[in-house]
């Protein structure tokens, strides 16, 4: 069987030789979702793993007014679920193909095996589970204190430094959100992201359209930069 290049980009096998993948590929399915499809739904029983391969993937939650409110939007080799697959709880959120996307999957049992047998998954899977609580942190940290435009700035920028790409001089993203996906994922009203999104667009942030973002690369590495400042 030839090895699938998109197993090398998933973050917890990056420790594996060759032969090792091989090895782990035999486990794994390849699957393919539309546009707006279903992967899994919150509430049932949480027996899979998956790995994107190519595309986005939409983590959220229904709350109980039945509001939609984004959790994380997730690339290529990303591991999900990553809250309840390791308690034997339910799917937590649900995920839905945020573009026409791909993803390995393997059962929750031979994950397990995986995490005895290759020392490095074990490490990569707490090195994953580790970011996503600082990621939490962070952005309850956020909401409590920075105002509406710095909050929506920040997502901005954690969207593109995860999901975007190089071209031509600037950064291009396809991320098709809504502003009110945008707004419950830093508790923000539809308004005010409609307000700062046309504030960024006028001052040549943000170009493109809803499905494709491009970004000033001048912007991105500014913030960049300011955040390697403040991190030290």
């Amino acid at each position: 069987m030839a090895l699938s290049k998109g197993l090398k980009h998933v973050e917890i096998f990056q420790g594996l030789s060759d032969q090792d993948l091989e090895q782990v590929q035999q486990s794994l399915r390849h699957t393919r979702y539309k546009r707006g499809q279903y992967i899994y739904a919150e509430g049932r029983a949480c027996d899979t793993a998956y790995f994107v391969d190519e595309g986005l993937v939409k983590l959220f939650k229904i709350d109980s007014k039945g509001r939609e409110n984004v959790i994380d939007i997730l690339g290529q080799g990303s591991l999900f679920p990553r809250v309840g697959l390791f308690d034997r709880g339910p799917y937590f959120n649900t995920a839905e193909a945020l573009v026409n996307t791909s993803v390995f999957t393997v059962k929750r049992e031979k994950l397990d095996d995986w995490l005895e047998q290759y020392p490095s998954i074990r490490r990569k899977t707490l090195e994953v589970f580790g970011k996503t609580v600082r990621e939490l942190q962070l952005t309850l940290q956020e909401i409590s204190v920075l105002d509406a435009r710095d909050r929506l700035i920040e997502l901005i920028y954690r969207l593109v430094e995860k999901h975007g790409r190089a071209v031509d001089g600037d950064i291009h993203m396809k991320m098709p959100i809504t502003h009110t996906e945008m707004a419950h994922m830093v508790a923000l009203s539809r308004e005010s992201v409609n307000r700062i999104w046309n504030d960024l667009r006028r001052d040549g942030v943000i170009t493109g359209d809803k499905d494709e973002w491009i970004i000033s690369k001048q912007w991105f590495e500014d913030k960049k930069t300011y955040h390697h400042v403040t991190s030290i």
